[in-house]
């Protein structure tokens, strides 16, 4: 089945997993945003949220139509995971804080 095969995808096919978790990843940073998240109001962290949310959706979608899924659903899927990825991303490194900071105080 070629589109399991990624070396035969077209230009387009590769912009839209990219775009789709780029957009993702935007709604992510939009709602921190939105509810005054100190770390939201940084450009550059915006920026590198769009990368690292378009990363986390080519790692989906390669994975998902490597399963044999079909293209729309595994970009529909890239998209979800890359706003939830960053999202545990950003829990991960709060729970780190903590940790780091209670071994601190010891």
């Amino acid at each position: 089945m070629p589109i399991k095969d990624p070396t035969t995808w077209s230009l387009a096919t590769w912009a839209l997993v990219i775009i789709v978790g780029m957009m993702g990843g935007m709604v992510r940073w939009l709602r921190s945003v939105k509810y005054g998240h100190p770390r939201a109001f940084n450009w550059f962290e915006g920026a590198i949220e769009l990368l690292t949310s378009a990363f986390i959706s080519v790692l989906t979608v390669l994975g998902v139509t490597s399963l044999g899924f079909d293209l729309g659903i595994a970009a529909a899927l890239g998209g979800v995971a890359s706003h939830y990825g960053i999202r545990s991303i950003y829990l991960a490194q709060d729970v780190i804080k903590k940790k780091v900071s209670s071994i601190k105080k010891q």
